[in-house]
């Protein structure tokens, strides 16, 4: 949902964007959902990595914010806090100070900023400020910003789809400019003649965009963990608009599901490999192997491993069955673990996408799965890159080893050791 301000009503500056365009009246049938918020909670989840870095204190100062609750700007004396990420420019979050004091401020600013970070980098690329204000109120997009209130967050969560709204608002934010009155956008709502959900059919121009590519981001990137009929139902509401977001220059990512950009490019990427059929390609570098439609890949040298990233100038292997404990760390008992909430400690880093997600079969793993994940003891992810391989970086261990194959035997070179390891 979208916010503006009286001022821009009344000074025509969105006239154009509040005109609706004309879009086809003879519809195939009823729009399948409501609003595509609701459709499928599990599209982005708490548990998946997030971008977040650190968010600093800056005082407080003026800013003019706008509140849904007197669905006015207000000019506050805000709790100021920048928020930085690994992959984009910083976000200033402007909380309210109706919060009882800094400490509690930074609290609701944190939450969110760690849920902002798992947004695709695309739909955080205008979002200068965040709003955070108390209230059960709608949240909102636009004029370079987020819009929180904190009562209708929780209410979001406990649905599990405060990451999904936000992504609805984020398209707002960072896409809608671009998209929503776009000529080929336009062709694609004609040539669909029919819209995703009931809220986008009411409001084509203003919400279509932010409807649509929510369940594109889960058809296309999060196929894993939505039903078959669900995508179905999308790949035939919206095949044009699909294929208009498939062609814009969204940055390429693989995701939790496995699935890779369509604008991923070939140049020093596993998509540039030679394809032998069935399954099987290989580059002279790195030899033969069999790719599966998620990251899971089966080398003929290497075995099954859980292929992190796109590229080829830097490579993350993780090999199931090992864990990632870091030496000299306390290992807490299953008991333990989930009594504690089931956290993933805040030192390891789960490359590729989060550990309660299977890729290879597509369903959640049981928290013992987790468990075993988490805290087994062979080590997990190793690092390598075209240029190095078959030299392998040991991340759990912090030693440099040498891949061999004899024959049907393999073996390590241990460098630390100087000794020969069965692999």
């Amino acid at each position: 949902m979208i916010y503006f301000s009286l001022k821009q009503i009344f000074d025509g500056t969105l006239l154009t964007s509040l005109l609706f365009l004309c879009v086809p009246q003879l519809l195939r049938g009823e729009p399948p959902f409501s609003g595509t918020i609701f459709t499928a909670p599990d599209i982005i989840t708490e548990n998946d990595p997030t971008t977040y870095l650190a968010l600093a204190d800056g005082g407080q100062g003026q800013r003019t914010m706008f509140d849904r609750r007197s669905d006015d700007w207000q000019s506050l004396n805000a709790y100021l806090f920048n928020a930085s990420f690994s992959d984009g420019d910083d976000i200033e979050i402007q909380v309210n100070p109706e919060f009882s004091d800094v400490a509690a401020a930074k609290a609701e600013a944190l939450k969110y900023a760690v849920v902002i970070g798992r947004l695709p980098k695309y739909l955080r690329a205008e979002v200068q400020t965040v709003w955070i204000h108390k209230g059960v109120n709608p949240f909102g997009g636009g004029n370079n910003n987020l819009l929180i209130h904190t009562g209708q967050g929780e209410s979001y969560l406990s649905s599990g789809i405060l990451e999904e709204t936000l992504v609805h608002e984020a398209c707002h934010t960072s896409l809608d400019g671009i998209h929503a009155n776009a000529d080929d956008w336009v062709a694609a709502q004609n040539a669909d003649g029919e819209f995703i959900s009931t809220y986008a059919r009411d409001n084509p121009t203003r919400e279509d965009i932010a409807e649509s590519f929510l369940l594109y981001y889960a058809y296309r990137y999060r196929s894993g963990r939505i039903s078959q009929s669900l995508a179905s139902v999308i790949s035939s509401t919206i095949p044009n608009r699909i294929a208009y977001f498939d062609a814009q220059s969204f940055e390429p990512e693989t995701t939790a599901s496995g699935n890779q950009s369509p604008k991923s490019n070939a140049t020093g990427s596993w998509l540039g490999a030679t394809d032998h059929g069935a399954g099987w390609k290989s580059f002279d570098w790195f030899g033969y192997f069999y790719e599966t439609a998620n990251p899971w890949v089966f080398h003929a040298d290497l075995g099954w491993f859980y292929r992190a990233g796109d590229g080829t100038d830097s490579i993350w292997l993780y090999f199931p069955g090992n864990g990632l404990i870091g030496e000299g760390q306390t290992v807490p008992t299953y008991e333990e673990w989930v009594a504690g909430g089931k956290v993933i400690p805040e030192d390891m880093v789960f490359i590729g996408g989060t550990p309660w997600f299977n890729e290879s079969t597509g369903q959640r793993r049981q928290a013992r799965e987790v468990y075993e994940i988490i805290y087994g003891k062979e080590g997990g992810w190793m690092w390598t890159e075209k240029a190095t391989y078959p030299f392998l970086y040991d991340f759990d261990a912090g030693i440099w080893k040498y891949f061999l194959r004899s024959g049907s035997a393999k073996s390590l070179f241990n460098y630390s050791t100087g000794s020969w390891e069965s692999f």
